[in-house]
Parts: structure tokens; sequence; C-alpha cells
């Protein structure tokens, strides 16, 4: 990576950063306090754990393979720990700065580095495999098929590396803008396709076996005079169901598009960087001012919208049953009623940020906070 572009996404996480504390000139934001809830339900604990500190600018968040937790620090360190019980099962140090989190499948966990760097160890007990450089930095998180690892680096080129031994299989490159947010979308798959977002607002769907490019489909358009204002990364991970995808963009719409042809079904104007979950023909996300919103799969309608919670910080949300899951800069876990977003109870977890979603698995929430407390919740 260029030490023009290091430097731009450097400016763009400090500008995120202060989007917490200020606003317009000299007027302070304010932060909504803690919302009234009837306690009708409690997040109980369950453990707690210690790793390491998160990644500087990144969303610390949790992955898992059945039964195991995946974290990844900024000291370079990936653990997993059993998730019944928080209790450590392997640690592996990797001696590079990490720039994602932990992608997982049956045999690989793999994460990517500040200076280019594929680092694939075995999943059973972190013993590393292989380590492949892939030119520039990465920031998404990598995907792992069946016989491939996908990666996206910041200036837009998309490798297919081999899983048995990081070969390069096929790249595809898409030119990016010079200023991009410190957060990057993961490549997701379908049987056929390689699924793509970049910071230009713009989707790319390649051929999973060569990846050439199959169609290219704008989700926003850059609006405005300087870089700033015309930045429309679409840095939150997309979501399949069915035959429909799912993007959100920085500055721009939330988009559901049609599979395999790429048309674009609904669209409403929207800015979000964090990320997004279905639930029952809904689709859930969270804007860059700390409002949850709501839409129909179906046809984009709005069902709700919450602002109790604005300015905050918030994750992207999780969805436990009848509930939405998300934490906030502040620390805390919010538990909402999914059906209208009414606040049902809060925890503390830390007095560092959640920046990353809550992970749901069966009736049990994991969090982790920037200062590597993690913790398994349950709802009384």
């Amino acid at each position: 990576m260029t030490l023009a572009k290091s430097l731009l996404t450097f400016i763009v996480l400090l500008l995120l950063c202060s989007a917490c504390n200020t606003a317009g000139n000299n007027n302070k934001l304010v932060v909504s306090p803690l919302p009234i809830v009837d306690n009708a339900q409690q997040l109980l604990p369950v453990w707690t754990s210690k790793v390491g500190k998160a990644k500087l600018g990144l969303a610390n968040t949790i992955t898992h393979y059945g039964d195991v937790l995946f974290v990844s620090d900024a000291s370079g360190k990936i653990t997993a720990l059993a998730r019944h019980s928080g209790k450590i099962v392997w640690q592996s140090k990797t001696l590079a700065r990490l720039t994602t989190n932990v992608a997982v499948s049956a045999e690989l966990a793999v994460v990517a580095s500040a200076d280019g760097q594929v680092i694939a160890l075995r999943q059973q007990d972190g013993k590393p495999l292989w380590r492949v450089n892939v030119g520039n930095q990465v920031l998404a998180q990598p995907s792992i098929t069946q016989d491939k690892v996908l990666v996206k680096t910041i200036h837009g080129e998309v490798i297919a590396l081999s899983t048995a031994n990081g070969q390069r299989l096929w790249s595809y490159a898409h030119e990016e803008p010079s200023l991009v947010l410190r957060r990057s979308s993961a490549v997701v798959y379908t049987k056929q396709w390689a699924i793509v977002g970049f910071a230009d607002g713009q989707i790319a769907a390649l051929a999973l076996m060569d990846g050439k490019l199959q169609w290219l489909q704008p989700i926003a358009t850059a609006i405005g005079v300087s870089e700033i204002e015309r930045m429309v990364d679409l840095s939150a991970d997309m979501l399949i169901a069915g035959n429909r995808l799912y993007a959100v963009t920085y500055q721009g719409q939330i988009a559901s598009v049609e599979l395999p042809t790429g048309r674009k079904l609904w669209q409403h104007a929207l800015s979000s960087y964090t990320g997004m979950a279905l639930a029952q023909g809904s689709l859930l996300t969270t804007n860059d001012e700390g409002e949850i919103w709501v839409f129909a799969t179906q046809d984009g309608r709005v069902q709700w919208r919450q602002t109790t919670l604005k300015h905050r910080g918030l994750t992207a949300p999780a969805v436990l049953a009848d509930y939405v899951l998300v934490g906030d800069a502040q620390g805390y876990l919010h538990v909402l009623a999914r059906q209208q977003g009414k606040a049902i109870t809060y925890t503390k977890i830390s007095d560092a940020a959640l920046t990353g979603s809550p992970l749901v698995i069966d009736r049990f929430i994991y969090v982790i906070s920037d200062d590597g407390k993690i913790a398994a919740y349950r709802l009384k």
C-alpha cells in the first residue's frame, strides 16, 4: 500500500473516531443517555475471559466454528476458546500486525496483516500451514470456500488462493478511490460466484472458478465536492439469502440485488459502515448516527426506526429469537424487542468500546470489547 493511501485511511479513521464526540464546528454531539427499560428480560453472565486488545480502528469481532470461538488481536495473536466455558483451546503468535478478524473453516483459520501477508493455521490446533504475501494491506476478513481463500486488498484487488498451499489461482483488479474508510467488506460467495463490494459503492460478481467479471452494479454514487463528501464505501459485510443479496454503503444506500442477474430490486437512502442482520422477512442495520433501521426484505419498506441509542456508536445488530442485540462505544450491550424496537434491558461489558456485532449461537450471546474482554451471556 502506498504511503499516501495509508495516511488517507488513517485520517478517515480519526474522522470517524472524532465523530463520536463532535459535530459541525465546535458543537458537541449529544450522546443519548441509557434508555429506560422494564427489565422484562435480563442478561445473565455465563463466563468471561481475557484476550489481547483490538486492532486499531477495526471492528473487533468473534468468529466461530462448531463449539470453538476465534479472535485475533493487535499483538498478532490468534486465540481459540471453548464457547461453553471460555477456556483457551489454543493460541498462536503470528508475529504480524493483523488487520482482519479470523476466517474459519473445518480445516483452516485465516487472517491477514498490514503488510499484505495472508496467514493460514490449522483450525484444530493453530499449527502454521502456509503464509503468502499478496502485495497490499488487507482490511477485509478473508473468506474460505471449499478450495479457495478469497481476499480483497485495500487497492481493490481480489485474489483467490489455494486452501492447500496459498498458491495464487486468480486475481481481479478494481480501481478504488484514494480516500477510503478503515473498514472493508468481506467477499461473499455462492456456488458459482464471488461477490465483492468496493469503496466506490459498486458490487462485482466474479466467476468463482477463474475470477472473470460477470456483472457490475453500483449501489451508491459519489456526490459532493470534497473527497470526504464523495465517500460511498461498501465497508459493511453483504448478506445473501436465497436469490437476494443485501448491501449497504457509507453516505449512500441500502439495497437488495437480485441474484443471478445483478438487478437492483429496491433501495433506500442510508449511511452505514457497521453491518446488517436478517430475521424473518426483516433486514436490520445501524446507521452512522447510531439509529437502528429495520426494512422489509421483500420491498424495502421501513418497518421501524429506533433513535433511543443515537450517537452511542452502535455495532452492527444481531438477532436472538424476538430480540435485537447491539453493542455501543461506551461498552454496553443492549437488548431491544425485534418487532417494534422497544428497549428491554442492557448491561455494562467493559469501559472499552464494543465495535463488533454480538455473536449469537443457540441461546447464547458472545461479545468482545476493544480492551480484550470476551464474555458469554444468556437471556433469563
